[in-house]
């Protein structure tokens, strides 16, 4: 059975299914007024595939990352009208992708992505935006040399704010530093660029390895 998104009243009662999308449901977030959901969802074509032949050909060194599993499927991004009962994949499953992070209008969602076939990390470069209603394809609004994780907006809407590094080699573990760019272009700007701390504290081990970058928590002044 694939692992889908399930609601339950806060007193009780049945649960009930949201609409399905296809594949195994990763981590889903709300729209600020709850009538919409960002899906990250895995499907598991390839790995049937896998199955099906017994064998499959490793390409990459980052099937290593301790939990992962072999990644023979890339994760989607969907999003989910509660109030039309119906979803739409905004990703075709070919990038890796993550983080989706709602708009405080519920007009749009940023998310973390990447594209290069070469990229052997669990890091992502890119970030994306995409608009919930209508057909619009996303836009790709910056890429870093390094990593780009955990996207969260300023209450107004213009300006994002994530957490990266930027490396030349672009896959070295560099200290995380928080950003913040525009939301409408790509000028990125480190503002912890002279600070001691980093954000985050993220360990791989022979045993398992933490999640991706906590998103920065935006206050209603901005702050």
């Amino acid at each position: 059975a694939r692992r889908q998104v399930w609601f339950i009243d806060a007193d009780g009662g049945e649960p009930y299914p949201a609409p399905a999308v296809e594949g195994n449901v990763q981590s889903a977030a709300w729209s600020p007024d709850g009538s919409a959901i960002a899906i990250v969802a895995t499907n598991d074509v390839h790995k049937r595939d896998v199955a099906r032949r017994g064998w499959r050909r490793i390409v990459k060194m980052r099937y290593r990352a301790d939990g992962a599993g072999f990644l023979d499927d890339l994760p989607q991004l969907w999003l989910v009208d509660l109030v039309a009962g119906a979803a739409r994949a905004i990703t075709d499953g070919a990038a890796w992708i993550g983080s989706p992070a709602w708009s405080r209008d519920g007009a749009t969602v940023a998310y973390v992505g990447e594209h290069r076939p070469e990229a052997d990390t669990l890091w992502r470069t890119e970030l994306w935006t995409v608009a919930a209603k209508g057909s619009a394809a996303p836009r790709k609004i910056l890429t870093l040399g390094g990593a780009v994780e955990a996207p969260a907006w300023h209450p107004d809407g213009s300006r994002i704010y994530f957490v990266g590094f930027v490396d030349p080699r672009g896959y070295a573990v560099a200290p995380l530093r928080l950003f913040v760019t525009p939301s409408d272009t790509g000028d990125a700007r480190c503002i912890t660029a002279g600070s001691q701390w980093v954000c985050g504290n993220h360990v791989l081990n022979d045993l398992d390895a933490t999640g991706a970058a906590s998103a920065p928590v935006v206050l209603d002044d901005g702050a």
